[in-house]
């Protein structure tokens, strides 16, 4: 036993989420040692941890399955031993991202507003999360559901165009 390679080098994923790396050893003349036992290990099991292993007997390939716990990083290194040697991968990096905000809900204002033919009157859009928290760079796409009474620009500018009621 002489030499163990690990890959991918890096990874990203966000916390849940799951991501695989494969580990392999190899003699002194590069050649794959199938019945070598290999451990991966994180140094950082509050950011991502080495949930489940398993092995290939006919290629020698191991799989650890590695979760995202937390925003961070952590370097997962495979070690490999045959009973009288152990070896230690380089380090492959997982990065541990937040999930994205998800939009729960839209403020608009005003929330009424009267306008006369040919008038104007700029609305705001405001997205919150599932926490009431505003999404900072959400867009938004405007419409009128009533054209012949209002339309609205992509800006959130609403102009009178007719009588009625339209919701913008």
């Amino acid at each position: 036993l002489s030499s163990i390679t690990i890959a991918p080098s890096s990874a990203n994923v966000t916390t849940g989420q799951t991501t695989q790396f494969t580990a392999q050893a190899h003699d002194q003349f590069n050649r794959t040692m199938p019945s070598v036992t290999i451990a991966f290990v994180s140094d950082n099991t509050t950011a991502a941890t080495v949930d489940t292993v398993s092995t290939d007997p006919s290629t020698g390939i191991i799989t650890a399955t590695v979760t995202g716990r937390s925003a961070g990083t952590a370097h997962i290194t495979a070690r490999a031993t045959d009973g009288a040697t152990t070896v230690a991968s380089s380090q492959a990096t997982v990065t541990v991202n937040e999930p994205p905000p998800v939009v729960s809900r839209i403020e608009v204002s005003p929330a009424a507003s009267l306008i006369n033919r040919g008038q104007t009157q700029q609305f705001t859009a405001t997205a919150l999360d599932q926490n009431g928290q505003p999404i900072v760079g959400a867009s938004f796409i405007w419409s009128s559901s009533n054209t012949a009474v209002a339309t609205v620009d992509a800006n959130g500018l609403a102009t009178g165009v007719g009588f009625g009621s339209a919701t913008i």
